[in-house]
């Protein structure tokens, strides 16, 4: 022994079945080992990521958040819906609800980065709710 104490392994699962259950497991898992088949059906919408990933993903998700407030896109929409509010700009209907709905969402990519990122987005209390 080296000296070092090693973490015990968690105790492998028992799974008791039915001999019916386990006769449909056995023809659903066909050639594949009945572990490694329950584990894929199991775990198969479950995306595995390794640390750097994660790293690498909020990094991008940061990066995003902030070039998103740099870009002064929800100011420039909001100006622009401001004027036509005040008659500066002439638009139809269908143009108005275009520019009002590319200011909700701007302010929806926006929540969604903050909650990616794991952050509280702020309340407004004039936007509707999320579609």
């Amino acid at each position: 022994m080296t000296g070092r104490l090693r973490s015990k392994r968690p105790a492998p699962l028992s799974l008791r079945l039915t001999s019916c259950e386990r006769k449909t497991l056995q023809r659903l898992a066909g050639d594949q080992p009945l572990g490694r088949f329950i584990k894929e059906r199991v775990f198969a919408e479950v995306p595995t990521f390794r640390p750097a990933e994660v790293a690498d993903r909020f990094e991008l998700l940061a990066r995003l958040l902030a070039a998103l407030g740099e870009s002064n896109v929800f100011a420039n929409l909001d100006r622009i819906a401001k004027a036509v509010e005040a008659g500066d700009v002439e638009l139809c209907d269908q143009e108005r609800e275009q520019i009002a709905l590319a200011c909700l969402l701007v302010l929806e990519m926006r929540d969604d980065l903050i909650r990616a990122l794991g952050i509280k987005p702020q309340a407004s209390p004039d936007r509707r709710p999320r579609r």
